[in-house]
C-alpha cells in the first residue's frame, strides 16, 4: 500500500514539474518575440514609395522655381540712361506724337519692351531708344514719373541749396535767364534735376 502511494506521490510531482517547465518556457518564448518585435519597431528604416516621394518633391520643387523666377524678375530692371540734353516722352512712339513729360542730360528711366526703333517706359509714355544708353547699374536711381519741367531764372544770382529752407548750405549758383529744370515741388520750393532745391518764386515758366 505504502509502495503505491509513493508511486502516485512521485508521479504527481513529474506533473506538476512538467507542468512547471511548460509555463517556464512560454514565458520565455513571450518575452523573446517581444524583444524581438521592439527591435523591429526602433530600428527598422521607414520605406515610402518612390512614386510617393517624387510627388512630395514636385510641389517643393515648383515652389523653388517660381520664388526663383520672382526674384530674377525684381532683379532685372530695363534702366537706361539719357543721353542727350533734353528727351520728349511721347504720348505714342512718333515724332508727330502729344510731348507728355521731358528728362534731361543724365536722367535714368526703366524700359519696359522695345519696338523698333521706340521704347516704352514703366511709367508710361514712349522714348526714342536713339537717346539712350544702357545702364547696368541695378541700383541707379530712377527719376521722377513726372520727368522734368522747364523754368526761366528771373533774379541775377540763383542759390541751389541743399535742403529745401533758406538756412541750407549753397551747393552751386545759376543765373538770370538761365534755364533750370524742376523734378518735383514741394510747397515753395523745387527739387532740381540733377540735386538741390531751388525757391519757386524766383523761376519763370517757359
Amino acid at each position: 500500500m505504502q509502495g503505491k502511494y509513493k508511486i502516485y506521490i512521485s508521479y504527481i510531482m513529474v506533473m506538476l514539474i512538467g507542468v512547471v517547465l511548460f509555463i517556464l518556457f512560454i514565458l520565455f518564448i513571450e518575452k523573446r518575440n517581444k524583444i524581438n518585435l521592439e527591435e523591429i519597431v526602433t530600428t527598422a528604416p521607414i520605406q515610402t514609395s518612390p512614386s510617393l516621394n517624387k510627388d512630395l518633391e514636385e510641389p517643393i520643387k515648383m515652389i523653388d522655381n517660381i520664388e526663383a523666377l520672382n526674384t530674377k524678375e525684381e532683379d532685372i530692371k530695363n534702366i537706361y540712361r539719357v543721353v542727350t540734353n533734353i528727351l520728349n516722352i511721347r504720348e505714342k512712339p512718333n515724332t508727330e506724337s502729344k510731348i507728355i513729360r521731358q528728362y534731361i542730360n543724365g536722367n535714368n528711366i526703366e524700359i519696359i519692351n522695345i519696338n523698333g526703333q521706340w521704347g516704352e517706359l514703366k511709367n508710361g509714355g514712349f522714348a526714342y531708344m536713339g537717346l539712350l544708353e544702357k545702364n547696368d547699374d541695378k541700383n541707379a536711381e530712377i527719376a521722377s514719373n513726372d520727368g522734368v519741367t522747364p523754368y526761366i531764372i528771373k533774379v541775377k544770382n540763383l542759390n541751389i541749396r541743399e535742403k529745401p529752407n533758406t538756412e541750407s548750405k549753397i551747393i552751386r549758383q545759376m543765373h538770370i535767364n538761365q534755364k533750370i529744370f524742376i523734378e518735383n515741388i514741394e510747397g515753395k520750393w523745387g527739387k532740381v534735376a540733377g540735386g538741390g532745391f531751388v525757391y519757386m518764386e524766383l523761376l519763370s515758366k517757359k
